[in-house]
């Protein structure tokens, strides 16, 4: 796999990384996000769930709904200076079950 880590600019310009990982995409989930410091910021919101050989990584995409802001593509866990994190199965639907639910309960 291949996704963008970074910032997508205005004008559509991606400023960021592309993080490589074996996995295989098992959930995505799209929606709004509103849970943001200013309560008129709304934000689109796509998460995807890959199912690695080290685990879980979930790959998020929020843009703001108003043009002219940036968006930001978002891998989790963050890695630190050993590259690449990876959530257990019980991490994964601790922080992120909400979401994907239907693949957990079906595991």
């Amino acid at each position: 796999m291949n996704v963008p880590v970074g910032d997508y600019l205005p004008d559509g310009t991606f400023v960021g990384e592309l993080a490589e990982f074996d996995g295989r995409e098992v959930g995505v989930y799209d929606g709004v996000y509103t849970d943001l410091p200013d309560p008129g910021d709304t934000h689109g919101l796509v998460l995807r769930l890959y199912e690695c050989p080290d685990g879980y990584r979930v790959h998020e995409l929020l843009w703001p709904l108003v043009p002219g802001r940036a968006a930001v593509a978002s891998l989790f866990p963050a890695g630190g200076d050993e590259g690449l994190g990876a959530y257990t199965e019980q991490e994964a639907r601790d922080a992120w079950g909400t979401y994907f639910r239907s693949y957990f309960e079906s595991i």
